[in-house]
């Protein structure tokens, strides 16, 4: 190589290029490893194996011969980690008690590790952290973790030793199997010897100043007390020293157990006297961490009321305590530690949970659902088909479009006004559920139905929308409406139609048909039309209260019957099928109309409809169409989302519409929860304490974790009577949660778009439920 001095790539290129030199892509693909700064060989060429930060360029070989001062390549290959032990699991193995791994090592080179633990061999959503701290749902379960290493070269994974997760409850006692000079531990107190009794017992499980915990504790029935037995607190870092005539660290709150002894001045409150058992008593204490408080009582009641924060007595300055007693008795008998609701002898009070259980065993265990299957339920009614008045225009498009539905059902038949309306929604990423059965009024006989028009609009859905756009078909629509003589065979030969064409045809059979809907839920008529399980998939209510609340709706041939009897009414009479609601809304009073016993005004009408939704999804309904979008004539007058400005009643075209608050209650409901990230729930247990009549509620969760309880105070709001609204107040309602939320937020979505922070560093919370839709959301880092 003579002359000019080529560049970094022509140098590159000229040793790739070498006849018989192993090129780049060979040396990469090779097993072979090479050390930083060694020399490799080809024919006539050698260059050195440099780090990829080297600046040394220049490399003068035996024979006097100089590289070209080009950066060198790297030629060296990593190799894949090893995984030597993936650890042990240690720590109490007590629910509230922390795990950690001992003895995990891997070697390799510019690695990575990353954590998982499982429960029961099952990933525990965002339990990724190098220590995990079990909670009630772990409780009987085995935990491990997942510990996986990664470099460029591979990586390796491993699982730990497993531990299984008990309680934090049941006895310290006396152990006579070995001995009396030990005292046997059970589920979390720290061992200890006999020669420790003058100094007390602590259990392991610290209480946070942030909490508001109950314990209970047994004292011997055959014998009393010693006299110098105490029970209560002391702060997690400081001595514990009680004893005859012992001096206490002020730390330390306690009462005796046993009267007729003074309790040492520091012991606390002498006044604690009244807590004197007698046999076979249980000692009571409710501490009250935020409060500042500690309350003992037996079975005899309270020095105080930790429910109401009366009386009770002062805690010391400090950010946690451990239950601590001194185990004394005449007889050296059981001292018994109660620590989980199942045990108590006494109830827990109002607000304070079990010192061992995250929460106690009547928490509720409900699947928590997916905060987007609310969205998935949620629809809006059209009328594409009624091109006589603002259906014919685009003004309806852009309202429709900011509400954010995913779902519109509307009558649909050939014509090409409404398909492109159709179309227009399809093109936004709506779907349909398309009524293709028209009625008409043929010679005073009504309904009438022309199966012509059902093979007319299901064959223009299949040209122009597609079908992949179609969630559904609907026929007869609330047939016993002004119906004459045989309309209920006839609305069942036309169901039978509809029914057999869409199931035999193979681009439609896999769409649902929706039974026959009736006007005011009539039973009657549903008994009339005879069993429809046999055509029709899922089962169709049509569901308006006429000014009452969402669970107190109407029938032809009575009133105020509840929500849980007309749906199971309705999906009875279709076979038990999974419930759809074809329409769902509230009339509100407005400008002509003015208020009335079945009008509500909007503001309450919105808080209803709102409530409505969160009914029907708590009892599993599928999918839900609000009644309508906007007034579109005389007779919907009041019920759309929307009010038309043409005038008062609603049937002139083309002047706007203006957004009622039910419009934004029910865009902010679907801004809130909508989540479309396919991912599966993680049950969270929860309490609800207090008043719960007439309390609804739900808990969702979103991908990111975050849970959002919605909560609702089903009153009746709207007086009928006198025409006029309720004052309601908020009910306080309390809620215990099975791990600590670091922040909790309030949504009052019907109303507005506000967030007020409530909590923090919560595990229990109070919570305001009003008459309309509150939702807590709960926030875990």
């Amino acid at each position: 190589m003579t002359g000019k001095k080529p560049s970094q790539e022509q140098f590159w290129a000229l040793i790739d290029s070498i006849h018989g030199f192993r090129s780049m892509e060979e040396l990469e693909a090779s097993t072979e490893s090479f050390a930083e700064g060694e020399i490799v060989c080809a024919g006539d060429f050698r260059f050195r194996v440099a780090a990829s930060n080297a600046e040394d360029a220049d490399l003068t070989l035996p024979s006097g011969v100089k590289l070209y001062d080009a950066p060198f390549k790297t030629y060296s290959k990593s190799t894949a980690p090893t995984l030597v032990s993936a650890g042990i699991a240690e720590g109490l193995g007590t629910v509230g008690s922390l795990l950690t791994i001992s003895g995990a090592v891997h070697t390799g080179e510019n690695t990575s590790v990353t954590y998982q633990w499982t429960r029961n061999g099952v990933d525990i959503s965002g339990a990724t952290q190098t220590t995990y701290l079990p909670y009630l749902a772990d409780l009987g379960a085995t935990i491990a973790r997942r510990m996986t290493v990664s470099n460029a070269a591979g990586s390796v994974s491993g699982v730990s030793s497993a531990i299984t997760i008990t309680a934090i409850t049941n006895a310290v006692q006396f152990d006579p199997a070995t001995g009396s000079d030990e005292i046997s531990i059970s589920y979390g107190t720290q061992v200890t010897t006999i020669s420790d009794v003058l100094s007390g017992v602590r259990a392991t499980r610290s209480i946070e100043s942030s909490e508001k915990v109950y314990f209970e504790v047994a004292v011997p029935a055959n014998n009393g007390a010693s006299t110098h037995a105490y029970v209560g607190l002391t702060h997690s870092g400081g001595p514990a020293t009680p004893g005859a005539g012992a001096v206490q660290n002020t730390a330390i709150t306690f009462v005796r157990v046993n009267g007729g002894v003074a309790a040492p001045a520091d012991f606390g409150d002498t006044a604690a006297k009244a807590c004197d058992r007698t046999a076979g008593d249980v000692i009571r204490v409710a501490v009250d961490g935020p409060a500042g408080k500690v309350y003992f009582g037996t079975n005899a009641g309270w020095v105080g009321n930790p429910a109401t924060g009366t009386g009770g007595f002062d805690l010391p300055d400090y950010g946690q305590f451990i239950p601590h007693f001194n185990p004394r008795s005449s007889d050296q008998s059981i001292f018994t530690l109660r620590s989980v609701r199942s045990d108590f002898s006494h109830a827990v009070p109002s607000g304070f949970l079990p010192y061992a259980e995250t929460l106690g065993d009547d928490a509720e265990d409900a699947k928590v659902s997916r905060a987007d299957d609310l969205v998935e339920m949620i629809g809006i009614n059209t009328h594409f088909n009624w091109l006589s008045n603002d259906w014919g225009t685009d003004i309806w498009k852009q309202p429709l479009y900011d509400l954010g539905v995913r779902y519109v059902r509307s009558g649909i038949n050939h014509i090409s006004g409404t398909i492109d309306s159709a179309s227009a929604v399809v093109a936004r990423g709506m779907k349909i559920l398309a009524h293709v059965s028209p009625k008409s009024t043929v010679n005073g006989v009504s309904p009438v139905y022309d199966p012509t028009d059902v093979d007319r609009a299901i064959d223009a859905l299949r040209t122009s929308v597609g079908f992949a756009n179609v969630i559904g078909f609907e026929g007869p629509n609330e047939w016993n409406n002004g119906a004459t003589s045989g309309a209920a065979a006839r609305a069942r030969e036309n169901q039978e139609y509809l029914y057999n064409k869409v199931k035999g045809s193979a681009d439609t059979q896999n769409i649902p048909v929706l039974s026959p809907s009736v006007f005011r839920r009539s039973s009657t008529a549903l008994a009339s039309i005879g069993e429809m399980g046999s055509i029709s998939d899922k089962s169709n209510l049509h569901y308006y209260t006429d000014g009452s609340r969402p669970t107190q709706g109407n029938t032809q041939e009575e009133a105020q019957v509840h929500l849980d009897d007309v749906i199971k009414h309705e999906m009875e009479a279709a076979g038990n099928a999974p419930l759809w609601v074809g329409e769902y809304g509230h009339r509100t009073d407005d400008v002509v109309l003015g208020p009335g016993p079945h009008r509500p005004n909007a503001e309450i009408c919105a808080a209803y409809l709102i409530r409505g939704l969160f009914e029907f999804f708590i009892r599993g309904t599928e999918k839900v169409f609000i009644y309508n979008l906007f007034d579109d004539n005389t007779t919907n007058h009041g019920f759309g989302l929307l009010r038309n400005n043409a005038n008062s009643v609603g049937d002139g075209v083309g002047t706007g519409l203006t957004q009622r608050p039910a419009y934004a209650a029910v865009q902010r409901i679907l801004n809130l929860f909508r989540d479309p990230t396919p991912f599966t729930p993680v049950a969270l247990k929860y309490t609800l304490t207090g008043n719960l009549t007439d309390i609804g509620h739900h808990m969702f969760q979103k991908s990111d974790g975050t849970y959002l309880l919605a909560i609702w105070l089903d009153a009746q709001t709207w007086n009928r009577d006198t025409v006029s609204a309720d004052t309601i107040p908020d009910r306080d309602v309390g809620l215990e949660l099975e791990r600590e939320a670091t922040t909790v937020r309030r949504h009052l979505p019907t109303t507005t778009t506000s967030v007020t922070t409530v909590g923090s560093n919560a595990l229990t919370l109070d919570l305001s439920v009003p008459d309309e839709l509150a939702v807590y959301e709960l926030i875990f880092s």
